[in-house]
């Protein structure tokens, strides 16, 4: 449980390796040199996974982004929850 509001992003990286110390990506890569990225984020292009948990009146809300292009497909599936669509539950996704 969150004290507090969250949001971050999650992207996908592909092409990745070692090369003289430095772990780099060949797509969405962050220049940091390092499996993490340090708050940095991924150089386009790179598909992403956006949360925001705990936000307007404690919900969750999540999304997939191309804004800043796309590299690999990415996809979110809620687990043990009934997902809502403009204010009603929704029968299918």
């Amino acid at each position: 449980m969150l004290s507090g509001t969250w949001s971050g992003r999650v992207w996908a990286r592909s092409h990745c390796h070692i090369v003289k110390g430095k772990f780099i990506c060949g797509t969405a890569d962050c220049a940091s040199g390092q499996v993490s990225c340090n708050g940095a984020g991924a150089i386009p292009p790179a598909s992403l996974v956006e949360f925001t948990l705990s936000g307007y009146k404690g919900q969750d809300f999540y999304d997939v982004s191309l804004v800043d292009g796309f590299n690999l497909p990415v996809s979110i599936t809620p687990l043990g929850v009934q997902p809502v669509v403009k204010g009603r539950a929704a029968e299918a996704i």
